[in-house]
């Protein structure tokens, strides 16, 4: 009998201030929020390398919902931008992400890597150095994962090197 994973109380978005998070995720997180579908207890923490505070983040994902999902319910935006922190952080290096190692408190993750592919290997790598990849964190990875077969299985098994299958989603 295989066990359930824990519920996961935090979702990192890497590339929080992108084209894709801004594009898809942050608005189909919003409608998700919108039609009660998030766990009461589910934080967001958008990481990049932009030099933002929260006021600043908050102000660049309302403006995205605001191209794409239309009518914005404020309850529902107060609601959903309570969830929402950033974190600036440096995803290719161990110690870029000290600042997302302290906002997470040693809480496990799903990681969302809104990034391009050529990038996956050495986010995976600085996580796992930086002792975040834990057993009960996982992975979401954005497909076309390279540009042809060879390059693909790479990238797979940069990802691996931190995180076995079972933990990770493409």
């Amino acid at each position: 009998m295989t066990a359930h994973p824990p519920h996961l109380h935090r979702l990192v978005i890497f590339g929080a201030t992108g084209d894709l998070a801004g594009r898809m995720l942050l608005p189909a997180l919003y409608n998700l929020e919108a039609h009660g579908h998030l766990t009461a207890d589910l934080k967001i923490i958008g990481a990049a390398r932009s030099d933002l505070d929260l006021a600043a983040f908050h102000a660049s994902v309302r403006e995205n919902l605001d191209k794409r999902v239309g009518d914005i319910d404020e309850a529902v935006w107060a609601k959903f931008a309570a969830r929402l922190t950033y974190c600036r952080a440096d995803v290719t290096s161990p110690e870029g992400l000290s600042p997302l190692a302290a906002a997470l408190q040693g809480a496990p993750a799903v990681f969302y890597l809104a990034l391009s592919p050529s990038l996956y290997g050495a986010v995976c790598a600085a996580l796992d150095k930086a002792g975040l990849a834990c057993g009960d964190c996982r992975i979401v990875i954005e497909k076309p994962i390279g540009h042809d077969l060879k390059s693909s299985e790479a990238i797979n098994a940069e990802v691996a090197q931190a995180f076995d299958e079972a933990r990770v989603f493409r």
